[in-house]
């Protein structure tokens, strides 16, 4: 049963996340910026000096939980992005393209010790060499259902993992 509720929560997840980009347009006007530029407290190879930004604790669903706005500009295409269009369109692309809803995944998700949801390792698998991603793969000819958990390491150095549902065909 607990597959069946995980894959459900993710099916919800990606059903809010279809609706993002219309709501990211009503959502981003309420972030709250710094007063004063800080360097990104993120783990990010090299931290650039910003003004960073929060929502309220009320839309803190659709906020990323391991990066502030505007997003993590150690990347090449956000850091550029911030650098042509500013903050406002920066955060729009990180929490409504980019990243959806990836503070309501981790809040449906849950807490874990370390890049592993311990829970549920008798199915997963994990997919990549640093063990952020643990998945199983259901094949129907062309047809692939990708179902698992995605695991992040939070701006306090915890770890929460997010549900996640992927339907691909090849």
């Amino acid at each position: 049963m607990t597959y069946v509720y995980t894959q459900l929560l993710a099916l919800l997840i990606t059903v809010v996340s279809l609706l993002t980009p219309l709501l990211a347009l009503f959502v981003i006007p309420f972030i709250r910026w710094d007063k004063e530029v800080t360097t990104q407290p993120q783990r990010s190879l090299k931290p650039i000096p910003t003004i960073m930004g929060d929502l309220p604790w009320w839309l803190s669903w659709f906020q990323t939980p391991d990066n502030r706005f505007p997003g993590d500009l150690a990347i090449p295409v956000v850091g550029d992005l911030f650098k042509r269009r500013g903050k406002w369109v920066t955060s729009y692309v990180w929490a409504g393209l980019r990243n959806r809803v990836m503070g309501l995944a981790t809040w449906l998700g849950g807490r874990t010790s370390d890049y592993a949801p311990e829970h549920e390792q008798g199915l997963w698998q994990r997919t990549d060499q640093y063990g952020h991603i643990w998945k199983y793969t259901l094949s129907i000819g062309r047809f692939h259902i990708i179902a698992g958990h995605n695991v992040y390491r939070m701006l306090d150095d915890s770890f929460r993992y997010a549900p996640v549902l992927t339907i691909k065909f090849r």
